[in-house]
């Protein structure tokens, strides 16, 4: 089976796929403006729901596939902190996923005749976003944008696109499906291995300030 993980941001998601992609169970908690600290309260507890609720059991997991950055500093590292723990415990693979090629991967499936896009995704900042054009899909930039203040990020999540400097670009919840599909091409990491993996944070992109 494959486990996917999106703690990367306020809300929890949490898909049980089998190796063919297949839901077979899911999860997700959205969060109302004065919570805290779901993450660590729910993601462990959850999993072990989901994987009741179709009978099955922690050893049957071959991937962990998590969205490993960008995003909330706390929540990925409390997702990548509870996938090492499982995958420890039951010899599973981690497939780390960054957001934008999650996100790429979904758009381009559903999308095949419009395959060249950037992708934005929400910063910690309301009106910030990381931003991964089209030309150069693995350089991630953080931009500060005015545009998105009056919109809100939340709300350029729920559309098709928006623009942001004057670009179209796709912004929209992380694919589950779509991780799960990408977790099934990946080799992932297992063993010692797993301990070198660590999110990235909005450190680890370029700046540019708008």
């Amino acid at each position: 089976m494959i486990l996917t993980l999106d703690t990367s941001l306020a809300d929890l998601h949490i898909g049980l796929f089998s190796v063919e992609c297949s839901l077979l169970a899911d999860f997700h908690h959205i969060t109302t403006p004065d919570e805290r600290g779901i993450h660590d309260a729910l993601v462990a507890q959850s999993t072990a729901e989901i994987l009741m609720s179709v009978s099955k059991s922690a050893s049957e997991i071959s991937k962990i596939a998590i969205v490993n950055g960008p995003g909330s500093f706390t929540g990925l590292r409390i997702g990548l902190s509870f996938a090492k723990g499982l995958a420890f415990g039951s010899g599973a693979t981690i497939v780390p996923l960054r957001a934008h090629a999650i996100m790429r991967y979904a758009f381009e499936k559903k999308n095949p005749a419009h395959s060249e896009i950037d992708v934005i995704y929400p910063g910690y900042e309301r009106t910030s976003v990381y931003l991964s054009t089209r030309n150069n899909p693995d350089e991630i930039t953080y931009t500060e944008n005015a545009k998105l203040h009056s919109l809100g990020i939340q709300k350029a999540l729920a559309l098709p696109a928006t623009e942001v400097e004057g670009i179209e670009c796709i912004a929209q919840p992380i694919d589950l499906l779509a991780m799960a599909q990408l977790a099934v091409t990946q080799q992932g990491f297992s063993g010692i291995g797993i301990g070198d993996l660590e999110p990235f944070y909005g450190a680890d992109f370029k700046t540019n300030a708008v």
